[in-house]
C-alpha cells in the first residue's frame, strides 16, 4: 500500500485488502482510494550437462542434480535458495513480480565441471549463467509470469587424451657348457706320468705329449710361458723336477696348472691363458709366492679323469629393450629368443579393443595385468609373451604393434616398438700346417723325391708371439694344428741339431719354405673354417768340399804315396757366377776344406805358388788325380744336404830348365868348335848345385 508519492495512482489496501481509515468531510468526493492486485510469478528451468560443449541443451543431454541455485533480488540480495533435482530441474515459485537474477553456485558443480558458453542460440535452450560467476543477467517477472528459460549448462573440463605405449623386450636362453673348478693334479702326478719322447723312445704317445694334453715334457718352459730364466732354458719336465723354493716352486706348480687347465677331463679353476698370465706377472714383479700359492691350492684337489671337465647348463641373457640395431642380446644359434611385450595406458581415458601383433611372430600370449574388467584402465599395464627358435644368421629384428580405442569417444590409438638380437657366427675352427722337408739341393723348393723330416718341433704363435699350441712332425715330415680359432698367427719351427733353414719364399707358396733363418714364419691371417696347408719349412745339413794340394814330383798327374803335400797354397771357392765365396790356404800337410756350405754348385780355384805349374788333370782315379786345369780351376761340383766331397785335389810341379850341349875334339886346340871337328862319345857329365853337390849325371 501507498507505494510511491502519488496517492492518485497508488494502491491503498494492505495485504488483507483493507485501506487505512478515511475521513470524509461534507461534500467530499474522494477518488483516490484504489486497490492494486497481482498474480504470483515463478522462475526456473534446468541445469544440464552440455556433453558436446555447444552451449545448447540438446535432446540427449542429461540434467545435473545437486547444483545449488540462488534467487537474487534487484539489489543482488539472496531471497531464495534451492537445489536441482535428479533431472537437473529447479523452480522458484510464489514470487512477487519484480526484477531478479539467478545465481548457480559454481562451488556445487561436480568436480571437473565448469559452466558452458553463455547465450549460444535460442533462449529456450541456451545457457544463461556467466561462465565465471554462474549468475544470470537480471530479468523482470510480471504478474503471473512463469519464466522457464533461465538455464545453466555445465561441461566437463576433462580433455580426453587417449594414449597407449608398447615396450618390447627380448632375452636369450641357450645351452652352454661350464667348468666349475674343484679339480687339479699335482706336479708329482704329472712328473710320474710323463711320457717318453715319441721321436726318440719306444713308449708313450706318438707325439711325445702327456695323455690328453697338447704339451710334451720336452717343450720349453720359457717359450710356453713367455718368460726368461737367466742362464737356463728348462723344459717342462725339468721344471717339474726342480726341488727348490721361490721361482722353482712356482715353475713346478705352473707346469702342473698348465697341464690341468688343458686337460678335457679336469675341471680346473683357471684357463691356460690365466695360468700363463699369472706366471708372467709373477716373473715381472718377482713375487713368485702369491701365484705359486694360488696354483698349488688348485693343483692338490685331485681329479676324476673318467668324467668331462664341463657340464651342460642353461644360460639366459639380460632382458633388453633393444630398439636399435646392435643393442640387443647375443644369442647363439640353437637357442631361444624370449619376448615380453608391455602394453600400458598412458592417457587419461580407459581403452578397449586392445590388439597386439608382431611383424615376425604369431601366437602372442596374454600373461597378466588386467584387473578383470577387460578394459585397459588408465595407468594399467598388460603383459604379453612370445618366443622363437634362434637360427643361424647375423641380426634379427622385429616390430611389435598395439592398437586400441578410447572408451569415451572411440578414438583410435596405436604404438610400435622394435627389438633386435644378434646371432654370433658359428666358430668354424681352422687348421694350419703342411710339411718340414730336407731341401737336398738347397734351392728353397720342395722337389720330387725330397723327403720329409720327422720329429721336428713346431709351435703356433698368436699375434702377441705367445705359444698357443705345439706339435711335432710325423714320419713324413707333416704336421697340423687343429681347432685354430680365427686370428693372426705365425709358426716357429725349432731347428733340429745339425740343420739350417733353406732359402725363404722361393717360387710358389705351395712348395716354397716359409721359415726365416730363425725358423719363424711371417704373420698370416686365419679365418673361420680355413684349411691352410702351405706353411712349410725346408731344412738342410751344411756341406763341405776339399782335399789336398801336393807336389807331383814325378809329374804323372797321380798322388803317389811318397809325394808330399804343399803348404800355404791359396784356395778359393767359387759360385756358379764365378764369384769367390770363400778363401782358405792349405795346411802343413797340403790339406784344405770349405765347411758350412749350403747345397749348390761350386768350383775350386787353386792359386799356383811362384815357380810351380799344375800337373796333368784327371789322370786316373778321381780320388788320387789332380782336378785343376792349367789355370788352377776345377769343374763344378754339386753339393747336396750334408754331403762332404773330399776328392777335389790339385797336383803341382816345379817349373824345370835344361842344361847341355856337346863334348867335341878340339883338333887345332883353338877352343872353338871349328867346322869338321867331331864330337866325343861316352864322356860322363855331372850337374852340380850351388853347394857343389851332384844333382844329376849323364
Amino acid at each position: 500500500a501507498d507505494q510511491g508519492g502519488n496517492d492518485a495512482a497508488d494502491s491503498d489496501i494492505d495485504a488483507a485488502g483493507n485501506t487505512a481509515a478515511i475521513t470524509l468531510g461534507q461534500g467530499d468526493h474522494v477518488t483516490t482510494v484504489d486497490a492494486g492486485l497481482f498474480q504470483k510469478a515463478s522462475v526456473g528451468d534446468t541445469v544440464w550437462v552440455d556433453a558436446n560443449g555447444n552451449g545448447q541443451l540438446d535432446g540427449t543431454e542429461a540434467g545435473q542434480a545437486g547444483v545449488t541455485v540462488k534467487l537474487l533480488d534487484a539489489n543482488g540480495t539472496v531471497v531464495a535458495t534451492t537445489t536441482t533435482d535428479a533431472n537437473g530441474k529447479y523452480l522458484f515459485a510464489d514470487l512477487t513480480p519484480g526484477t531478479y537474477a539467478v545465481q548457480f553456485d559454481k562451488s556445487t558443480l561436480p568436480a571437473g565441471y565448469e559452466f558452458t558458453q553463455r547465450d549460444a542460440g535460442a533462449d529456450a535452450s541456451d545457457s544463461d549463467a556467466d561462465t565465471t560467476t554462474g549468475t544470470t543477467s537480471q530479468f523482470t517477472l510480471r504478474s503471473g509470469e512463469a519464466n522457464t528459460t533461465v538455464d545453466a549448462g555445465v561441461k566437463s573440463t576433462f580433455v580426453e587424451q587417449a594414449r597407449i605405449d608398447l615396450e618390447t623386450f627380448v632375452r636369450g636362453r641357450y645351452q652352454t657348457t661350464s667348468a666349475e673348478g674343484g679339480e687339479g693334479l699335482s706336479p708329482g702326478y704329472w712328473k710320474t706320468h710323463a711320457p717318453t719322447d715319441g721321436c726318440g723312445g719306444s713308449t708313450g704317445p706318438a707325439d711325445g705329449a702327456w695323455t690328453g694334453v697338447p704339451y710334451k715334457p720336452t717343450d720349453s718352459f720359457e717359450s710356453l710361458f713367455g718368460v726368461n730364466i737367466s742362464g737356463s732354458n728348462p723344459t717342462l719336465a725339468s721344471a717339474l723336477a726342480t726341488t727348490g723354493g721361490g721361482m722353482e716352486a712356482l715353475m713346478r706348480q705352473a707346469v702342473a696348472a698348465l697341464l690341468n687347465a688343458s686337460h678335457p677331463m679336469i675341471s680346473f679353476q683357471y684357463t691356460e691363458a690365466q695360468v700363463i698370465a699369472m706366471v708372467q706377472n709373477a716373473f715381472a714383479t718377482c713375487d713368485y709366492t702369491t701365484a705359486k700359492n694360488l696354483l698349488e691350492v688348485q693343483n692338490t684337489l685331485e681329479a676324476d679323469l673318467s668324467t668331462p671337465a664341463t657340464t651342460t647348463v642353461t644360460a639366459e641373457t639380460a632382458n633388453l629393450d633393444a630398439d636399435t640395431s646392435g643393442s640387443g642380446p647375443v644369442i647363439p644359434a640353437g637357442g631361444e629368443a624370449l619376448y615380453t611385450y608391455k602394453v600400458t595406458n598412458t592417457g587419461n581415458v580407459a581403452l578397449t579393443d586392445v590388439q597386439l601383433s608382431d611383424t615376425q611372430l604369431t601366437g602372442l600370449t596374454y600373461a597378466s595385468g588386467d584387473n578383470g574388467n577387460g578394459v585397459l584402465d588408465v595407468g594399467e599395464t598388460w603383459i604379453y609373451t612370445a618366443s622363437r627358435p634362434v637360427t643361424a644368421g647375423a641380426e634379427f629384428a622385429n616390430v611389435g604393434t598395439v592398437t586400441a580405442k578410447s572408451v569415451g569417444t572411440g578414438t583410435a590409438v596405436s604404438d610400435s616398438d622394435a627389438t633386435h638380437y644378434t646371432v654370433p657366427a658359428v666358430a668354424q675352427n681352422a687348421t694350419v700346417g703342411d710339411k718340414v722337408w730336407v731341401d737336398v739341393n738347397g734351392n728353397g723348393t720342395q722337389d720330387t723325391g725330397e723327403a720329409g723330416l720327422a720329429c721336428v718341433t713346431v709351435k703356433l704363435l698368436n699375434a702377441s708371439g705367445a705359444v698357443v699350441a705345439t706339435t711335432t712332425t710325423d714320419n713324413s715330415g707333416n704336421y697340423q694344428f687343429t681347432n685354430v680359432t680365427p686370428g693372426t698367427y705365425s709358426v716357429q719351427f725349432v731347428t733340429p741339431s745339425g740343420y739350417v733353414f733353406t732359402k725363404k719364399d722361393v717360387g710358389s707358396d705351395a712348395t716354397d719354405s716359409d721359415a726365416a733363418s730363425t725358423g719363424k714364419t711371417g704373420s698370416f691371417t686365419v679365418n673361420a673354417g680355413d684349411a691352410i696347408t702351405s706353411v712349410d719349412a725346408g731344412l738342410y745339413k751344411t756341406a763341405s768340399i776339399g782335399d789336398k794340394v801336393w807336389l807331383d814330383t814325378d809329374g804323372d798327374g797321380q798322388l803317389d804315396g811318397n809325394e808330399a803335400g804343399l803348404a800355404c797354397v791359396t784356395v778359393k771357392l767359387l759360385d756358379t757366377a764365378g764369384n769367390v765365396v770363400a778363401t782358405t790356404t792349405t795346411n802343413s800337410s797340403g790339406g784344405y776344406q770349405f765347411t758350412g756350405l749350403a747345397p749348390g754348385q761350386y768350383a775350386v780355384q787353386f792359386v799356383a805358388p811362384n815357380g810351380y805349374t799344375f800337373t796333368s788333370k784327371d789322370v786316373g782315379s778321381d780320388s788320387s788325380d789332380s782336378d785343376a786345369g792349367a789355370d788352377g780351376k776345377t769343374g763344378y761340383y754339386t753339393l747336396t744336404s750334408g754331403s762332404n766331397v773330399t776328392t777335389v785335389d790339385a797336383g803341382l810341379k816345379q817349373a824345370t830348365a835344361t842344361v847341355g850341349d856337346k863334348v867335341w875334339v878340339d883338333v887345332n886346340g883353338n877352343g872353338t868348335q871349328d867346322t869338321g871337328e867331331a864330337g866325343l862319345a861316352c864322356v860322363t857329365v855331372k850337374l852340380l848345385n850351388a853347394s857343389g853337390a851332384v844333382v844329376a849325371t849323364t
